[in-house]
């Protein structure tokens, strides 16, 4: 599905980056030096070729997939499903029990590919097909390990009231389909209604599945509730010691897996998250008032392309971030605009990820934040009119910013800064340890209208600039207003940069 891009240059060109950092305690001084450019390290951008994740593509998919043998389906109680065993519809056995009105139960696709048409014939009051051709689904539908489910130009609304979702534990296509939470006593869609708690449909792919989404339109899923955001890819976390749940022959440690391609996902409470996920493709969406985040891969995911999205009208925070190590990814060609907070966020040890060719604006943060994020290369963006800075780097070092245009922004255009995260009471210091060290190097690019100022150095270990256009700042025409500790360093930084055409340096002074 995907091959690996060699980080060796990058991450050889971040190294010798920081041999020049002196650590030392928090001076206020530091030493400028003019560098020779050609002394520096190349760094370039290697993204992935993405031209096989295709509509196409995903129809040969299907095709193939329905070469397999006719599997099953059954009606079988939630309770022993592996598939089930986090979820149970996020409200517990009991409160499906409840909207169920008896012992729960769902719908179970096992032992080879099944079409929508034939769940409907085997269990017609359980997927309702209804007057327009679309099918309600009243209570959940799993695809177990081993099971297929294909939907093809078909509308699948899953029942609120009833406690009705979808499950992956196979393989899934959607495609030229609707996947929609359905409010069925006012029978009109499952808007999200502010009520972060209320149970909305949602679907999660577990680990060793594989879900496919290609030309659909999925909305109105997903609440506050583990693995029930609205589209989730996660690992099982099966233990040994659950021996109701262990299978021969199946390695439950498998990451999900995915492709969502040319896909709308609309007003869900997360458009998409996953947990331990690899090789994961979210290709030419477009994600539009959905609650907290638009596209949020998690914890200790990796390889994964997100590439030529539309993400916008976030309600709550970020348009795009990944967060608490999502590693050696790439974030491309994106267009995050009007979301609440910031348009892409990199958070919480995520490292060696590219953020490349995107366009950012109009949003109620940063453009593109990095906080506690070491070894990330952003470059090639446009990053406009956002409410707070351009650029802010948090607690994160080695940090490459290249040819970026940088306009207009409310605060600074590029913010470079440590703080102290102690009273972060909702922070677990354990699991997200950070240190107070920053660095940075900006080449390229223009930096100009940006409200506050340029550029904002504090308590940086390494800072240096080149070949960087710089004007009228700060509501100052013609003027670069530096900011925090850059700012007692300005002349020394005009010397080097224009007077020497060389690279300015500045590395935080030892003391002894």
């Amino acid at each position: 599905m995907y091959k690996t891009h060699s980080f060796t240059r990058f991450l050889g060109a971040l190294i010798a980056l920081s041999c020049v950092v002196s650590v030392s305690s928090f001076a206020d001084s530091y030493a400028v030096k003019t560098v020779n450019p050609k002394s520096t390290p190349v760094i370039e951008t290697s993204l992935p070729d993405i031209s096989g994740y295709t509509h196409e593509s995903v129809k040969q998919k299907i095709t193939k997939a329905r070469q397999l043998p006719k599997g099953s389906v059954s009606q079988e109680y939630v309770r022993g499903q592996v598939e089930l065993r986090l979820l149970y519809g996020g409200q517990g056995l009991f409160g499906m029990a409840n909207k169920q009105s008896t012992v729960p139960t769902s719908l179970t696709i096992s032992k080879g590919v099944v079409e929508l048409e034939e769940v409907n014939r085997a269990f017609p009051d359980l997927l309702i097909k209804q007057n327009d051709g679309s099918y309600l689904a009243v209570v959940p539908i799993v695809v177990s390990i081993g099971g297929t489910l294909v939907i093809e130009g078909e509308m699948l609304k899953m029942s609120e009231e009833r406690g009705s979702f979808l499950v992956n534990g196979g393989h899934l296509f959607l495609s030229e389909s609707a996947l929609i939470g359905w409010r069925e006593t006012s029978n009109v869609p499952a808007l999200y209604t502010g009520d972060k708690k209320k149970f909305r449909p949602y679907f999660v792919g577990w680990g060793d599945s594989e879900t496919y989404f290609s030309k659909a339109d999925v909305r109105h899923l997903g609440y506050f509730s583990t693995k029930a955001f609205g589209v989730t890819l996660s690992s099982y976390q099966i233990k040994h010691s659950e021996e109701m749940f262990q299978r021969d022959n199946f390695d439950f440690h498998e990451p999900p897996r995915g492709w969502f391609i040319d896909t709308d996902f609309v007003d869900l409470y997360y458009g998409f998250y996953c947990f331990e996920a690899e090789d994961v493709a979210i290709i030419n969406n477009t994600y539009i008032d959905n609650v907290v985040y638009g596209i949020d891969p998690h914890d200790i995911s990796s390889h994964l392309i997100i590439a030529r999205n539309l993400v916008y009208g976030t309600k709550e925070k970020h348009g795009i971030i990944i967060s608490r190590q999502v590693n050696d990814s790439f974030i491309f060609d994106n267009v995050s605009h009007s979301n609440y907070r910031s348009g892409i966020m990199l958070d919480r040890m995520s490292e060696r990820n590219q953020v490349v060719n995107n366009t950012v604006y109009n949003n109620g943060g940063d453009g593109i934040t990095i906080y506690e994020s070491n070894s990330n290369l952003i470059a090639n963006n446009k990053v406009y009119r956002n409410r707070s800075h351009g650029i802010r780097s948090r607690n994160s070092q080695y940090i490459v910013m290249k040819d970026n245009v940088v306009l207009s922004n409310k605060g600074f255009g590029i913010y470079l800064d440590i703080g102290d995260l102690s009273s972060h009471v909702h922070r677990d210091l354990v699991l997200d340890p950070y240190e107070q060290l920053s660095s940075g190097d900006v080449k390229g690019g223009i930096i100009a209208h940006n409200s506050s100022g340029s550029i904002y150095i504090k308590d940086g270990e390494y800072f240096s600039l080149y070949d960087v256009k710089i004007e009228d700042n700060g509501g100052k025409v013609g003027q670069l207003e530096f900011g925090g500790d850059l700012a007692k360093y300005h002349n020394d930084v005009v010397r080097a940069l224009w007077t020497e055409r060389g690279v300015a340096s500045l590395t935080r002074q030892e003391e002894f």
